[in-house]
């Protein structure tokens, strides 16, 4: 196994592991904020980490690798605004 080959499946077994985490969090928390907290890490850290897995394996100057890179910039910018739009509404919610 080549050093190439290495790199990309620690980058796939490190995006499956932090999935998973983030699903043991969201079953195990109490409320819905650490819920969200939860589901904020997984919208952002796996798929980044399978677009840059993406990019390795294809090489930089692919189609492939970037669109999964636009992929992953568009996550990392979107994320932040839906979590905190589903916070508000939570807020919203918990307050009436």
């Amino acid at each position: 196994m080549s050093a190439h080959e290495v790199a990309v499946h620690v980058l796939v077994w490190t995006a499956v592991t932090t999935e998973l985490v983030c699903c043991v969090g969201i079953v195990a928390a109490r409320d819905v904020f650490t819920r969200l907290h939860y589901s904020a890490a997984a919208g952002t850290l796996g798929p980044v980490l399978v677009a840059v897995a993406i990019a390795v394996e294809e090489g930089v100057r692919s189609i492939a690798a970037a669109a999964a890179l636009v992929v992953a910039v568009f996550l990392l910018l979107g994320s932040p605004a839906v979590t905190i739009a589903t916070a508000r509404a939570a807020r919203a919610r918990l307050d009436r």
